[in-house]
């Protein structure tokens, strides 16, 4: 029935390859990077310093101050832009829906006019259920193989590259079967 989806949807090319393993390396320096900088900082006479302190150290800085007014006005068009976007989306589906509605009756059997849209819940509801399994328990798994490789790295070269390869391709699979349930999902008509 859906044998000419398998090649969509379980294609994957080196430059997808590379985006899911840099976004799953970047997902897990961002969960640990109280870990890695715990790692790369000194207990120096800055690290005694109190936040507030250490914040006006930073606010006197102008590159920094301006990279931060620039990243949060991006933000902020970023996402006023997506919801006009999705809002011009719903708007355009919307009409479709009506102009379909209006011109075309479709009179076939009611099992056949309900198979495509019950696959698409079950799989909408398996993508969600597979989502928060991963990030509520897969995702934590990932996590601690990555800061044991932070913990190893310098002394301990194998056994950081094993926890490294662990954590990223563990991680990366993880993403690509949630983007194949996600493509699978899409691509049912």
């Amino acid at each position: 029935m859906f044998k000419h989806l398998f090649p969509k949807v379980f294609r994957l090319s080196l430059v997808g390859v590379l985006l899911i393993v840099f976004l799953s390396v970047l997902a897990l320096t961002i969960s640990n990077r109280a870990a890695i900088a715990n790692k790369f900082t000194s207990t120096s006479d800055a690290a005694k310093e109190t936040f507030s302190a250490q914040l006006a150290n930073i606010n006197e800085n102008k590159v920094i101050n301006f990279a931060v007014i620039v990243i949060t006005w991006s933000g902020v068009g970023l996402v006023a832009y997506t919801v006009i976007w999705v809002g011009m989306l719903i708007l355009t589906e919307a009409r479709n829906e009506i102009v379909v509605e209006t011109e075309y009756v479709n009179r076939g059997p009611l099992a056949n006019r309900l198979k495509v849209p019950l696959i698409q819940i079950g799989l909408l509801i398996f993508a969600l259920i597979l989502l928060a399994l991963s990030l509520n328990s897969l995702f934590p798994v990932w996590s601690a193989f990555f800061a044991e490789f932070i913990w190893r790295v310098p002394s301990d070269y194998l056994g950081a590259a094993s926890n490294f390869a662990i954590a990223v391709g563990g991680l990366s699979l993880n993403a690509y079967v949630i983007k194949v349930v996600m493509t699978t999902l899409v691509s049912i008509e």
